[in-house]
């Protein structure tokens, strides 16, 4: 298996690099003030984690204009326990504990970065020259090379796998994300990042989850192979059980995603799937694979009428498998099938018989309208 990338220049990705970032951790504006992160941590900029001596640096170097390298080191040990000791304050508090110490220190001025174009060269700095090799060692320790920046790959899937690493690397990128990408296993790397990324189990990191992997993608183009399709429905039947945990917790952040980075996903042409559109590129696919064994009807015929979602196996909160948008002007003909626990009940108006396989591999369907 291979992953193809969505190809950019240089120049592409740097501008949709900081674009992203500004979307996710600032809402698409730069933060001139200092504040408390969701964690409590000092932050200003699109996320400078003020914490990290190699970010301080930066902020003091390129924002405060602190030429030095020697001055900037002695600042950095005065400051980073003020940082500390602010963590968890409000952002009055903050700020005024900072500005006394850069008062004390500088002799003049407040600790503040002065506008929008430092933000982003102090990004694109730290981009450059911290996240981007973090993610390369990451990457080509394990054989990885395909996506690495190294030789100008620059790709729609790095900037998805760049936003994970300046997000928490250490904890985004682990194994099973990275086996996935050595073996080529699009799914299963999509997989990681929409599903296994959100270890503090936020409705707000779930949302940018949703964001990432569709940036990433799930298919390596708009027609997907036969051997894509198997390997995606595989994947989903063998992880179907956290996929509907996430889903039927996190859902409703499908749509705040596309709302909320509406200006990147629509420029770009992104989409920002739920869980019932996921699969409706290889509709026939599925038919075809769910198909009666004994070749009593050729399912694949009703491929062109599945105008609505695909659902495989997810149930919502009784227990049944339906479309998520049922009985709304968004509802179509939906393709409904119980992969895993075949008693499964189907909610839907009945346009077609409900067809039961008759061997294990086979699985009840059921198409409504």
């Amino acid at each position: 298996m291979t992953i193809t990338t969505t190809a950019l220049t240089q120049e592409q990705y740097n501008n949709l690099r900081y674009e992203l970032i500004k979307l996710v951790e600032e809402g698409g504006h730069e933060n001139l003030d200092l504040y408390p992160d969701s964690n409590g941590l000092v932050t200003t900029g699109v996320g400078f984690n003020l914490h990290e001596s190699i970010v301080l640096n930066k902020v003091l170097e390129l924002g405060l204009e602190i030429e030095d390298e020697n001055i900037r080191a002695d600042y950095i040990i005065e400051l980073l326990p003020v940082i500390n000791e602010a963590r968890g304050q409000t952002q009055a508090e903050i700020q005024a504990a900072l500005d006394a110490k850069w008062l004390e220190l500088n002799g003049e001025g407040e600790f503040k970065i002065p506008d929008a174009q430092t933000v982003r060269t102090i990004f694109d700095a730290l981009a450059d020259d911290v996240f981007e090799p973090a993610l390369n060692n990451r990457l080509v320790s394990e054989g990885i090379t395909g996506l690495s920046g190294n030789g100008g790959n620059y790709s729609l899937e790095r900037l998805a796998l760049i936003s994970l690493e300046y997000n928490n690397g250490n904890a985004l990128i682990q194994d099973g994300l990275k086996n996935a990408l050595k073996n080529g296993d699009r799914f299963e790397a999509w997989y990681q990042i929409r599903y296994e990324s959100n270890g503090d189990n936020s409705a707000g990191i779930a949302k940018r989850r949703f964001f990432e992997s569709s940036l990433f993608g799930l298919f390596n183009s708009a027609n997907p192979t036969v051997s894509e399709a198997e390997n995606a429905v595989d994947g989903f039947i063998g992880h179907l059980a956290k996929i509907q945990s996430v889903e039927n917790q996190y859902g409703s952040q499908v749509a705040n995603a596309r709302s909320d980075y509406a200006s990147f996903v629509n420029a770009n042409n992104i989409n920002i799937a739920g869980v019932g559109e996921l699969f409706k590129p290889i509709a026939g696919y599925i038919l075809e694979r769910f198909s009666p064994a004994d070749g009593s009807i050729d399912l694949t015929q009703f491929a062109h009428s599945i105008n609505g979602q695909v659902m495989l196996g997810i149930t919502d909160g009784n227990g049944d498998i339906a479309s998520s948008v049922k009985g709304t002007a968004g509802d179509g003909n939906d393709l409904l099938v119980a992969v895993e626990n075949k008693s499964n009940s189907f909610s839907g108006n009945c346009a077609q018989q409900r067809l039961k396989g008759n061997t294990e591999h086979k699985a009840p369907i059921f198409i409504a309208a």
